[in-house]
């Protein structure tokens, strides 16, 4: 299991447990062993755990897999102000910024992407219920 990822705030390499990475221009250089992955958060649409690895859909449509968990990534995400890259459960991370509806009746979370193509995203009742009471606008 590889340790928690710590990026420089000035885009220097730091490696920890054999991954490194580094932030470049609104990009984060994932690099593990011989490979790099260069990945903009503000283009994901969301991200799928599929067993270690992960399943990135970006906005416009793209699709690639990353050799890295979620928890990995969502530390990465955390620690580099992508606020707006939200854990669903253990199987998602979600850009809350491309949500379209959000229902824990149906049990499912919708998001648009440039195409205009729904994903439609099977996410437990808790975890709904969760981003539904704290996305609530409230009135004064």
């Amino acid at each position: 299991l590889l340790g928690l990822i710590q990026l420089s705030p000035r885009g220097k390499v730091i490696k920890q447990n054999g991954l490194s990475c580094m932030l470049a221009i609104e990009k984060l250089n994932l690099g593990s062993y011989d490979e790099i992955y260069l990945i903009n958060p503000h283009e994901i649409l969301y991200i799928q755990a599929e067993d270690h690895y992960s399943q990135v859909f970006y906005y416009s449509g793209l699709s690639f897999m990353l050799p890295h968990g979620l928890g990995q990534l969502d530390e990465v995400f955390k620690r580099n102000g992508a606020d707006f890259l939200k854990r669903f459960g253990r199987r998602f991370i979600v850009n809350t910024n491309h949500i379209v509806y959000a229902s824990t009746l149906k049990q499912i979370l919708v998001l648009g992407d440039a195409t205009g193509k729904r994903h439609n995203l099977k996410i437990s009742k808790p975890v709904l219920r969760e981003f539904i009471d704290g996305s609530r606008i409230t009135e004064k």
